[in-house]
């Protein structure tokens, strides 16, 4: 659909709100994987700090959109 059809264009912090959220969920998935893939062991300070990180993106990413106008 292109954009003079569509009645809610996406702004710009729609979009960065929705790629933090997203970048969180591939952090979480891909990482977890990358290290059961490469057969390295997960320690409870890799696995906090990486949960941690993916909880910043959430909630940055929240934060834009509902600060959003």
């Amino acid at each position: 659909m292109s954009d003079d059809q569509n009645p809610h264009p996406k702004d710009i912090k729609e979009m960065v709100g929705e790629f933090f959220r997203e970048v969180a969920a591939l952090v979480i998935v891909f990482a977890f994987l990358d290290k059961l893939v490469l057969r390295e062991n997960i320690t409870l300070a890799w696995a906090a700090a990486t949960v941690s990180l993916a909880f910043v993106l959430l909630v940055l990413g929240i934060w834009i959109e509902r600060r959003r106008k």
